[in-house]
């Protein structure tokens, strides 16, 4: 597959915070009031939690899990923090006041915990890499009883991602050492049956969905083939496409624009605005790559992974506001059928007829994208199905070459 991938160095994108610690940097998260949590530790080495509090220029040791690292953190809307050891005792801690106190939470064994999913103050997924393979686990009581989703017989299998659907669906990737393992697992029926989605025999690190339910999957490498990339599996297809082929990836997030972002081993940050057309490198200013997260402004947050200890985050939000755009010289666009019922029609008026394709996007008033695609303009007229929005007032946000158009309008 052709994939177009320009690289822009007007400024920098990413700024060093200072993390002042010798430490194997395993996980990052952050919550709602931008304290940074940074899981840590090596085989043999001293592992924790590290947390800072003023927008990462000071970290203290808040959870000391001796020899043991801390694999993976997740924070849940009320800000409960849950961290995740390997092979340690507990497997998994909870601090209830952001990182003052540690309690430790029964699993079904200590194996190693790879993986943390929040999905409601009660409800956590929980991974554990065991002896005997991968297994995915639930709790619907904070984390009091669990339910087994999900298990394989492969000793050296694990569960490394989990993401959910807007509808429901779970999706877990699986990554492993041998042959006969790996790929995307799906259940459409809250975990009581899986299959397989595709890319097996390739180790998976990262899943997201984005709010089309589109599933983006970030691959380290195959068995078969040497190489990984970045492949989605679109809403309501069956075939997982391949987007960017190559480099491999280590970890990706979606901002609420659906903008993607993927780390690749040894070559920084890409990002593709348009959902796979075209990519771009993004490294001016990053130091170091491997783990990535996303706050709730919108700020990506970039680690090095085990080995080395370098924190990144960028340097502004990557999502521009809504306001923004209705600023633009450029803003000449009318809708022609206003509430719109099945289709959108919009026609932009500038010095130029313009013939060809552009990027368009629709928002609700808060800034959440609910498509974003490239569309044929014909006679400077664009026309979308808009079928898939619920009533209310939306926001047509249309791309050409440097030229933005935005208007409002009613679905009725």
């Amino acid at each position: 597959m052709y994939t177009q991938v320009i690289s822009s160095y007007s400024q920098d994108f990413w700024e060093q915070l200072p993390f002042p610690f010798e430490a194997s940097i395993r996980c990052i998260a952050t919550n709602d009031q931008g304290d940074i949590f940074v899981g840590a530790g090596n085989d043999g080495d001293h592992g924790g939690v590290y947390r800072s509090m003023d927008d990462g220029q000071t970290w203290e040791f808040v959870l000391d899990m001796l020899t043991h690292s801390v694999l993976s953190i997740e924070i849940n809307d009320e800000g409960t923090i849950y961290a995740g050891t390997n092979r340690g005792f507990p497997a998994l801690c909870v601090s209830y006041n952001n990182g003052v106190d540690w309690e430790e939470l029964t699993l079904p064994s200590t194996q190693n915990v790879v993986k943390i999913l929040c999905t409601s103050p009660d409800t956590l997924y929980v991974s554990q890499w065991e002896d005997y393979g991968a297994v995915l686990l639930r709790s619907n009581d904070t984390g009091i009883t669990w339910e087994t989703l999900y298990t394989s017989d492969h000793t050296s299998e694990y569960v490394s991602d989990i993401s959910i659907s807007g509808n429901g669906d779970i999706a877990i990737s699986l990554s492993g050492f041998f042959f006969e393992m790996g790929g995307v697992y799906k259940s459409t029926d809250n975990g009581i049956t899986w299959e397989c989605a595709g890319l097996f025999n390739y180790q998976v690190r990262a899943l997201e969905y984005n709010q089309n339910n589109d599933l983006f999957i970030g691959v380290w490498s195959g068995f078969y083939v040497i190489g990984g990339g970045l492949f989605a599996l679109f809403n309501g297809e069956s075939e997982i496409q391949e987007l960017y082929y190559g480099p491999f990836v280590s970890d990706l997030v979606i901002n609420s624009n659906s903008d993607i972002y993927f780390a690749i081993d040894g070559g920084g940050v890409i990002r593709t605005l348009d959902i796979g057309q075209t990519f771009e490198f993004v490294n001016q200013g990053l130091v170091g790559s491997g783990i990535l997260t996303i706050d709730n402004q919108d700020y990506i947050y970039n680690a090095s992974d085990y080995g080395q200890n370098k924190v990144n985050r960028t340097i502004e939000p990557t999502v521009t506001s809504v306001e923004s755009y209705f600023s633009s010289a450029y803003n000449r666009i009318r809708i022609v059928q206003n509430p719109a019922i099945d289709k959108l029609r919009a026609r932009i008026t500038w010095s130029d007829n313009y013939f060809g394709t552009s990027n368009v996007s629709i928002q609700d008033i808060a800034g959440r994208t609910f498509f974003k695609k490239s569309v044929d303009v014909s006679d400077d007229l664009i026309e979308v199905d808009v079928n898939m929005l619920v009533s209310g007032m939306y926001i047509l946000l249309v791309q050409i070459d440097s030229n933005y158009f935005s208007s409002k309008f009613i679905k009725l």
